[in-house]
C-alpha cells in the first residue's frame, strides 16, 4: 500500500471503499480473522484451520493486514506474511456476504498484492478450498494461476487449490 496507515479509495456501486493497514492486533483485523475462521468452520466443520497465526507474521517487514470499510462499516479483509525470503502468503481473505460480487475482494487483492511488491515479495501464494467456490472465481478472474503444489509448502490438506503469483523484482 506504499506506507503504513496508507489508505486507497474507490466507488462500488454507489459507496465509497477505502481499504487502510492496520495492526493484526487491531479490533477490525480481529473481526475479519474471527469471521473467516467462523465461516471455514461452517463450510468445513470445526477448527478447520485450527493453526494460530502469529501476529507478528503480520506486520511491518514481514507482512501486512488490511481492512476495507464501505462508508466507515467493515466489509473485508485480507493478511499477507513472509514465508520465505522473497515469497509472500495471503491468508484470511474475507468480504461480507453481501457485499461478494460487488469488488470488494478484488480491490483486497489488488491491495495485498502492491503491499507485497512494497515488501520486496517477488511470489505470493494462497490456498483455498473446494467449498469456496467463489474465491477460487475471484483468484482465477485477478490472474492467480492455479498449481499443482507451491514451492513451499503449506499444508498438508489434500482437497486445497494453491495459487500463486509472481512479479517482477
Amino acid at each position: 500500500m506504499g506506507r503504513p496507515g496508507a489508505v486507497r479509495s474507490a466507488l462500488v456501486s454507489d459507496a465509497k471503499i477505502t481499504i487502510e493497514e492496520v495492526a493484526f492486533g487491531s479490533a477490525p483485523a480481529q473481526a475479519i480473522i474471527m469471521a473467516a475462521a467462523d465461516e471455514l468452520d461452517r463450510r468445513y466443520g470445526p477448527e478447520t484451520d485450527s493453526k494460530p497465526l502469529d501476529p507478528e507474521d503480520f506486520e511491518p517487514p514481514n507482512g501486512s493486514f488490511l481492512i476495507a470499510r464501505i462508508d466507515s462499516h467493515l466489509a473485508g479483509g485480507v493478511g499477507l506474511r513472509r514465508v520465505a525470503q522473497d515469497v509472500g502468503e495471503i491468508k484470511r481473505l474475507w468480504v461480507r456476504p453481501d457485499l461478494r460480487c460487488h469488488g470488494v475482494g478484488a480491490l483486497l487483492m489488488a491491495a495485498v498484492e502492491e503491499a507485497a511488491r512494497d515488501l520486496g515479495q517477488t511470489l505470493v501464494i494462497l490456498e483455498t478450498g473446494p467449498l469456496q467456490p467463489e474465491a477460487v472465481a475471484l483468484y482465477a478472474s485477478t490472474g492467480w494461476e492455479v498449481v499443482d503444489r507451491h514451492p513451499i509448502p503449506l499444508s498438508d490438506y489434500p482437497d486445497a487449490i494453491r495459487f500463486l503469483k509472481r512479479f517482477s523484482g
